[in-house]
């Protein structure tokens, strides 16, 4: 039976991390991924300060779509990361979703919904052609 050699050489990876609250999601990633810039609220990252005992680059961002924005304005500058950590992606929807809710008002109930999934496309997208790693940390 003839191996098959699969690879991603080239392509850095978009990758989420999934788990309950606590479980050490934001801690993994600033182990593994020292030298990214993280987009996370103030004091998300408290975790990565005190157990890997760095300061890590870090940026807020609003929403998805400001995310997104941000990620593009990275690589036009050509910053020096060799990752984007988005601490957490979840929150960023929640956020993404309230905004089309306060936008939207209508009888199209499901407008909200198609506008926060046009923005989670655009964002991976954008991260999946970003020329680096791309982490998502999420919870349920």
């Amino acid at each position: 039976m003839k191996k098959l050699k699969m690879t991603a050489q080239g392509h850095p990876p978009l990758c989420m991390i999934f788990g309950d609250s606590g479980m050490g999601k934001t801690t993994d990633c600033g182990y593994s991924f020292p030298n990214a810039l993280f987009i996370a609220a103030p004091g998300a990252l408290m975790s990565i300060e005190a157990t890997c005992g760095y300061k890590p680059a870090e940026i807020d961002a609003s929403d998805i779509t400001d995310a997104t924005s941000k990620i593009k304005q990275l690589l036009e500058q050509g910053a020096e990361y060799d990752a984007v950590v988005v601490d957490d992606f979840s929150f960023l929807h929640q956020k993404e979703l309230a905004k089309w809710e306060e936008k939207i008002r209508g009888n199209n109930q499901f407008a909200k919904y198609n506008k926060t999934n046009d923005a989670v496309l655009m964002f991976r997208n954008t991260a999946r052609y970003a020329g680096l790693s791309v982490i998502v940390n999420c919870w349920e």
